[in-house]
């Protein structure tokens, strides 16, 4: 797997990864794992590789659905909103994900309210 642009796209998915893709659509785009092992409950987990580390990427899987991804801690060009989070303020951070929370819940009134209606 080389290396990818990963921005996380909360309750998204991250880089070109979504929640909705299957094991094979994301084996088509990043490439094959390197490895796997079934944890608790059945679900699995796979490590994929990029040149220059062991496991850059954890892929976690609930019946077959994508339920995780867990990206490198050691990667300085993961984002989030844009941001490099590595890079940037925690507070900055912090601030912007509760921006879009907020956003969020203020179209989930809007629409609660448009449906009461």
């Amino acid at each position: 797997m080389s290396k990818l642009d990963w921005e996380i796209h909360p309750k998204i998915g991250a880089g070109p990864i979504n929640f909705s893709m299957d094991k094979s659509t994301i084996s088509s785009i990043i490439g094959a794992p390197i490895d796997q092992n079934e944890i608790y409950g059945g679900d699995i987990r796979e490590y994929r590789q990029s040149d220059d580390s062991k496991y850059d990427l954890i892929l976690q899987y609930t019946k077959e659905n994508l339920s995780a991804i867990v990206l490198p801690c050691l990667e300085n060009d993961i984002k989030i909103f844009g941001k490099k989070i590595y890079k940037s303020p925690a507070s900055d951070i912090v601030r912007d994900i509760m921006k879009k929370m907020a956003d969020f819940i203020q179209i989930m009134e809007i629409m609660i309210y448009v449906l009461i209606l």
